[in-house]
């Protein structure tokens, strides 16, 4: 069984890179200094003009001899003496290497050599422990500077964090989607280059131009048009957007978006998410403006959470609904926001307002502050139950799947709601209406409870002044809706 493990552990790096081979130790004082982007570029240019493919071919010839007669220079390994002293130095290699995926193939370079070191005193142990630590190194590695990339993209906002965080994700390529996400920041980096055009003499020009049309008061709109299209390009989208105002000549509409566009990405790399987020909305699906939109809110909501204001956090996360990682931020948001409101509070839960009736130590109850009308409480007025209602069926089908998430679900618990039935979302009863109506207030407005009078047929409801109508109404009218309730665990265990 343990040789099948270590099979499986070998076969499975499709997310993890092997380890990479090493054949020197080296013992670095200090660990090497990171490049910066202009050492890169400037590295690059010179490579680029001065060294001839001939050039190139010289120094990897040059390398390969050199590695050649190293590899000659080294001692023969004969006794098991001799590998057991090379293990001892390659395990102090992997204590001084770096990065981690060096290390790791040191530990399994140690581990080699104890392993041919026979059973000579404890090489046998030493080789199964430095095996596994060259795995764990690697695994624990790769996942570490992996959260660390991604914590660099998600706080990037200027060209070089952008650079950054590529360059993280080109360090780790290979594992999980490092190349993907390493990708898309040097999109975004192209993006920027491309908002940022140098304002030229024409577009200096042009402004006078434009300043002249509006004193003489000639401007038409193909002259509007393309003003705001060449001051556009030169990167003065603001009197580009004034020009194009009230215009409707071609494309302006696109044009527009397009200038909004720009204007969007200069706002985000200056840090200004929500004016960023503003202009972003108003790009009518231009490119990815709708992705963008939702990144800029996933920031706001960051910065709502340093200053504890969860409410705003939650609103943004809501705005944010599918970029990546708003679903676990606004997952534990609301656990913690729900912990410190007391009853008669309201906070956003999925995609809805619900305000909180109840607490104890470890649930509490919900009311959605939102009428959900889509069905009736029953299509037949007739044999009406709560067990057997549309409005049941629906609350806890199309209800549930189009507002919450899986994480958001797992924390609703079952209930029950009479007539032997258990339900994950439910109507108040009237019971509960009378006990909680102080905490909710008013609605304003007529709403189901779940309990039918056993006389008329018809179902209870609350009036818009709040009282309780006993006598009921007919299950199949639409002029009175729902409001969704549910307990909530406020155990995450």
């Amino acid at each position: 069984m343990a040789e099948d493990k270590t099979t499986q552990t070998a076969a499975t790096p499709s997310k993890v890179p092997p380890v990479p081979e090493v054949d020197i130790i080296c013992l670095p004082s200090h660990p090497p200094k990171p490049k910066s982007r202009e050492d890169v570029v400037y590295a690059r240019r010179i490579a680029s003009r001065y060294l001839s493919l001939k050039a190139l071919e010289q120094i990897a010839d040059k390398k390969r001899e050199a590695a050649r007669k190293k590899a000659s220079a080294k001692p023969k390994l004969e006794s098991p003496e001799d590998y057991y002293d090379q293990g001892t130095k390659y395990l102090t290699g992997a204590r001084c290497a770096v990065p981690f995926q060096e290390q790791a193939a040191y530990y399994q370079k140690a581990a080699e050599m104890f392993e041919r070191a026979g059973d000579l005193n404890d090489a046998p142990q030493l080789a199964e422990r430095y095996s596994a630590q060259a795995q764990t190194t690697l695994d624990e590695g790769y996942r570490d500077a992996y959260q660390s990339a991604q914590d660099q993209k998600a706080r990037a906002v200027t060209e070089n964090d952008w650079f950054t965080a590529a360059r993280a994700f080109e360090r780790i390529s290979g594992y999980e989607d490092a190349d993907q996400q390493a990708a898309e920041c040097e999109k975004r980096l192209q993006k920027i280059h491309a908002a940022r055009r140098p304002l030229t003499i024409a577009a200096v020009v042009l402004v006078v131009l434009v300043i002249f049309g509006v004193v003489q008061g000639v401007q038409t709109d193909v002259f509007r048009y393309q003003a705001a299209k060449a001051l556009a390009s030169a990167g003065m989208e603001s009197t580009a957007t004034y020009l194009l105002s009230g215009v409707e000549y071609r494309d302006s509409d696109e044009l527009m978006n397009q200038i909004r566009y720009e204007q969007g990405l200069e706002k985000m790399e200056a840090g200004s998410y929500s004016s960023a987020a503003s202009l972003f909305d108003k790009c009518e699906g231009y490119a990815d403006s709708a992705t963008l939109y939702q990144e800029c809110h996933y920031y706001l909501a960051q910065t709502a959470l340093e200053s504890e204001n969860y409410e705003s956090a939650l609103n943004h996360l809501l705005k944010a609904w599918d970029w990546e990682g708003s679903e676990e931020l606004r997952y534990q948001t609301e656990v913690t926001y729900l912990a410190q409101l007391e009853p008669g509070g309201r906070m956003t839960y999925g995609k809805d307002e619900y305000i909180l009736l109840d607490k104890t130590e470890d649930s509490a109850l919900l009311l959605s502050a939102k009428l959900y009308g889509d069905v009736p409480y029953s299509a037949s007025a007739e044999d009406v139950s709560w067990a057997d209602s549309d409005i049941r069926a629906a609350l806890n089908s199309d209800y549930t799947a189009e507002r919450f998430s899986q994480a958001e679900l797992a924390l609703m618990e079952e209930t029950e709601t009479g007539d032997g039935v258990t339900d994950r979302v439910f109507l108040l009863s009237a019971q509960e209406y009378l006990a909680y109506q102080e905490v909710m207030g008013s609605k304003d407005a007529l709403w189901w409870l779940r309990d039918v009078n056993e006389t008329t047929g018809n179902v209870f409801f609350v009036s818009c002044d709040g009282t309780l109508m006993t006598e009921g109404y007919p299950a199949s009218t639409t002029s009175i809706q729902g409001r969704a309730a549910f307990w909530l665990s406020l155990t995450t265990d």
